[in-house]
């Protein structure tokens, strides 16, 4: 006969992991995949050896039972199942131990978060102590005995700050005037050309002898 989970809760898939809300308990149960596949299964019908083949198909580990035991000590420790005997004195430790998981097998193994779930607003205002009035023996009911909780006084709103003023432009340098180019030297006239000297008149041949 199969594990049986208890009445009144309420589970969904959120990001590869589910969430339970158990609202007798305002708690909430965060279950990685897989304790939520042992979880899934607490049917009374589903057997362990069941359990053993759908965990280890679903989330990777091992085909060990004593993984589906740790997941059931889990799920019944956070009041989501039933008890079951046969996990009472499993150890996670000694369950690394005897299989030689590797760190991402560890990482994997079943594990039950739970946590106080925020009360909704309606059942917070139906446990607040409401105010009783008695008549004294004039007949004259009295004022209400609880006193009213002060308002809080508003806190002062700071003054803005003054705008700075804007600080007065830097007064722009004088351009310097261009320096005057500087004359240019005259150019010297060409000294004349020597006068050819005149070309000597080549002297008469000799008169030859009669």
């Amino acid at each position: 006969m199969g594990v049986s989970r208890v009445d009144g809760l309420h589970a969904e898939r959120v990001e590869g992991e589910m969430v339970v809300y158990d609202a007798a308990h305002t708690e909430v149960h965060a279950l990685n995949e897989s304790a939520a596949v042992v979880f899934d299964l607490c049917d009374g019908a589903t057997s362990i050896d069941e359990m053993v083949v759908a965990v280890a198909e679903r989330s990777g580990l091992p085909a060990d039972e004593g993984i589906v035991r740790l997941a059931l000590a889990e799920l019944a420790d956070a009041g989501l199942t039933e008890p079951v005997s046969e996990t009472v004195g499993l150890s996670r430790r000694s369950l690394i131990r005897r299989l030689s998981l590797t760190a991402v097998a560890v990482a994997a193994l079943p594990v039950v978060e739970t946590m106080v779930a925020p009360m909704p607003a309606a059942a917070l205002s139906t446990q607040r102590p409401s105010s009783t009035t008695a008549t004294t023996s004039s007949g004259v009911s009295p004022t209400n005995t609880s006193a009213p909780s002060p308002s809080p006084s508003p806190a002062p709103v700071p003054s803005p700050s003054p705008s700075p003023s804007p600080s007065p432009l830097p007064t722009p340098s004088p351009v310097p005037s261009p320096s005057p180019l500087p004359t240019p030297s005259p150019v010297p006239s060409p000294s004349p050309l020597p006068t050819p000297s005149p070309v000597p008149s080549p002297s008469p041949l000799p008169t030859p002898a009669p």
